[in-house]
């Protein structure tokens, strides 16, 4: 029995860390896109960070219109000297957070109304959000492992 309880509370840290593994892996993120126009093209700053603080920065410049929408990915028809490594000749992609967020962007490359747009995406620091989470853990581990060890004295002292 003693042994039984052992694995199924292995079992039960196993999850919690799993769990706050998949938390720190999904929430833990922030993506800005910030496009506007100047004249008759537009740009975009598109910035992704990720759970450990790690930032990447892109520049599409030379935007004249939407090519296409395709689920969440938004192809903006570029000056050839801007386009994607992956992208057809002249167009590069936005792949947007949400669905929302790529008919806005669609909107805003085929309309050219308004003459900014920001979408932001995830939370604001995520480096502090995955070290909460950490501490969030460790805290769980140590007042998991107290409890253990009471009832371990209590077992002992029946």
């Amino acid at each position: 029995m003693r042994y039984v309880r052992a694995l199924l509370l292995w079992l039960v840290d196993l999850a919690v860390v799993a769990a706050a593994i998949a938390c720190i892996m999904h929430v833990s993120r922030r993506y800005t896109i910030s496009c506007g126009w100047h004249g008759v093209r537009a740009s975009c700053r598109l910035e992704a960070e990720d759970s450990l603080g790690r930032v990447e920065h892109r520049e599409i410049d030379g935007i004249r219109g939407v090519a296409y929408r395709r689920g969440t990915i938004v192809g903006l028809v570029t000056d050839a000297r801007n386009k994607d490594t992956t992208a057809l000749f002249g167009t590069s992609e936005i792949d947007a957070p949400t669905a929302a967020d790529a008919e806005t962007l669609r909107a805003f490359a085929d309309d050219r109304v308004p003459d900014h747009v920001g979408i932001l995406s995830g939370v604001a620091h995520p480096r502090w959000v995955t070290g909460l989470l950490l501490a969030a853990i460790l805290v769980y581990g140590f007042l998991s492992g107290r409890a253990r060890r009471a009832v371990a004295r209590r077992e002992a002292n029946v």
